[in-house]
């Protein structure tokens, strides 16, 4: 109903009412992304003892990120859907803001791990000598019969 009410009956042009109505739709996606990457961290955050076994008690940084992520990435989905539909220039404002910021974080962390690129290769190799030396070869495999 918005997308034909919102091409239909304007006094801006069709290319402005074309952007509105992309920005609504593209930002309602990643609102809903945004909600279940939520949804998933919660229920990683919860069920998470039943895998710490599995991946060396990392289960609670990770679904706390998952949480934080999904958090950013709904409230700025929501703020670009909501702000074009309603033509709020604070929520768009405010939008703008977020984007620039989020922009901002990657080029520092594309610097970063360029700068430190040969210490990330050296942690990892360091990494998996340590789990190769430390593999247990004494139990039987279980596709051993």
């Amino acid at each position: 109903y918005f997308i034909q009410s919102n091409l239909r009956h304007s006094s801006m042009g069709f290319g402005t009412n074309l952007m509105k109505t992309l920005m609504f739709v593209f930002n309602g996606i990643v609102w809903i992304l945004g909600l279940v990457m939520l949804i998933i961290g919660i229920i990683v955050l919860v069920e998470g003892q039943d895998w710490d076994d599995i991946v060396d008690g990392k289960t609670v940084p990770v679904s706390v990120l998952l949480v934080v992520l999904g958090i950013i990435i709904a409230v700025t989905g929501f703020l670009g859907c909501f702000g074009a539909m309603k033509q709020n220039p604070c929520m768009l404002l405010v939008y703008a803001i977020v984007l620039f910021i989020i922009v901002l974080i990657q080029l520092v962390a594309g610097i970063l791990a360029f700068v430190y690129s040969e210490e990330a290769i050296d942690a990892g190799h360091s990494g998996f000598v340590t789990a190769i030396a430390n593999y247990d070869t004494s139990k039987p495999s279980s596709t051993e019969g």
